[in-house]
């Protein structure tokens, strides 16, 4: 038995299952109150971040399987920079209309806001900080699914079937956001995996992933404006 390629899957397993059951919990709070923190703000959510960074590549290290299995190394830095550049403008933009085309068509109700309103910042040096913490937030989430769950698993199983599945289990853990959150981060999750099974890069997808959590970020107001009305 090949041990290192055992404990890349079963510790990409065990992190998926960490940040789903998290996630879960995440919304069960959302239902009964507010978050009383902004988690893109909170120093002990961007450590476990860093930590979900840090076991990752400690994963894809004693994997024992080359960097680019994972998509750590850029053969064309430039070039994927600029597709995630062009991607993130896309996909958020398809993002944003679908959103606000289903929260009219189903009602507010389908999509939650109070995640929204969690993470939106106050002053300028929240904005400053929100605006820099997405970065390795981004990648957290990027090395995980694409990464470790996508390239790595792939020695395991098929690369399309996993960018399915990784993309149903993204879905799931924006589950705080409702229903609409649910279903545009799983489209969100199935297009970004066939990113980087095009680009094999993580550098694209991060870019990418970075560039629609900015976008949501800057238009979070308007999004509020949508979603709740005059308040």
């Amino acid at each position: 038995m090949n041990w290192g390629l055992f404990a890349l899957a079963a510790g990409t397993a065990a992190l998926l299952a960490f940040v789903v059951l998290n996630a879960l919990a995440a919304a069960r709070l959302l239902r009964h109150r507010e978050l009383p923190y902004n988690p893109l703000l909170n120093p002990w959510e961007n450590l476990g971040r860093a930590l979900l960074v840090g076991l990752s590549l400690l994963l894809a290290a004693a994997s024992g399987l080359p960097g680019f299995v994972f998509g750590l190394q850029a053969e064309a830095p430039l070039a994927d920079l600029l597709v995630g550049v062009v991607a993130a403008a896309v996909l958020q933009e398809i993002n944003f209309r679908g959103s606000k085309w289903a929260a009219v068509t189903f009602g507010p109700s389908a999509y939650s806001p109070a995640f929204l309103r969690a993470i939106l910042p106050t002053g300028s040096r929240d904005w400053a900080v929100a605006i820099a913490a997405l970065l390795p937030a981004a990648f957290a989430e990027e090395i995980l699914f694409r990464g470790l769950a996508i390239g790595g698993l792939s020695q395991f199983l098929p690369p399309l079937l996993l960018v399915v599945l990784t993309g149903v289990l993204f879905g799931v853990v924006h589950l705080p956001q409702g229903r609409i959150g649910v279903a545009g981060a799983a489209a969100l999750g199935v297009a970004l995996g066939a990113l980087f099974l095009w680009r094999w890069s993580l550098l694209a997808c991060t870019v990418a992933h970075y560039g629609i959590n900015l976008a949501q970020l800057l238009r979070g107001r308007e999004e509020l404006r949508w979603l709740e009305g005059p308040r």
